[in-house]
């Protein structure tokens, strides 16, 4: 690996430090799905909820293929990302 690659990776490994931590969430806890969707892009954020604050559990997103993105209305790209 040359010189650029070592700083790439530092780059990568500060990156991954800084990711939100995530909560493990028990059968008991109250859940909360968060949903945000563009003409291109979806993303979903499943969130456990306190008392005093939510907590992160699991998120994804992804991009809609181009078929889904011309015709799919805002809607139901929202709904998609559930």
């Amino acid at each position: 690996m040359g010189g650029n690659s070592f700083s790439r990776v530092r780059e990568l490994k500060q990156v991954c430090i800084n990711l939100p931590k995530l909560a493990i969430s028990q059968e008991e806890d109250k859940l909360l799905v968060y949903t945000d969707a563009n003409d291109y892009r979806w993303a979903t954020v499943l969130m456990k909820k306190t008392t005093t604050m939510e907590e992160p559990c699991r998120y994804t997103g992804g991009l809609f293929s181009k078929q889904q993105a011309q015709v799919w209305h805002i809607n139901g790209k929202e709904f998609f990302a559930v």
